[in-house]
């Protein structure tokens, strides 16, 4: 045989059994499980935060879908919901080896007013400002005379 048609059998042969390898790791392998999480609630307009954390499988790439025609990537991705109501939220996670698994949980979206942490002492309210501790707040007003 020559030695360039040696060589050729030989790498044949290494892929054959590095196939059979691949195959046979990707079948001892645990199947992927999807994870959520939630179910979640937030404001229209507002970010909420997603989390597929709890998801199990190697190497996995997640895929969200938000219900509303939005798609997230990523293990913890944020959405904005242009509109209330309740969605369906589907995570689709893919392992190494192509298999995928999908779960789903809702997400309630509301009118309503985030309240924002100005730091350690204050909120950002509908109200105003809110600052001091539980005994002696203030309030410093947004809109004065819009609310009592």
């Amino acid at each position: 045989m020559a030695r360039g048609a040696r060589r050729a059998a030989i790498a044949a042969i290494m892929v054959l059994v590095m196939m059979g390898i691949g195959t046979r790791m990707a079948g001892a392998q645990a199947l992927p499980a999807a994870n959520a999480g939630g179910p979640y609630a937030g404001v229209r307009g507002a970010p909420i935060a997603f989390s597929g954390g709890d998801s199990t499988g190697t190497g996995l790439v997640f895929a969200w879908n938000f219900g509303d025609g939005g798609y997230g990537e990523g293990v913890m991705p944020t959405h904005i919901y242009g509109s209330t109501g309740t969605f369906t939220v589907r995570l689709t996670v893919t392992d190494f080896f192509g298999r995928t698994a999908t779960a789903t949980t809702t997400s309630t979206v509301g009118i309503g007013s985030a309240v924002i942490s100005l730091g350690p002492a204050c909120l950002l309210t509908p109200f105003g400002i809110v600052c001091g501790g539980p005994y002696s707040p203030y309030i410093v007003p947004l809109f004065p005379g819009l609310f009592p």
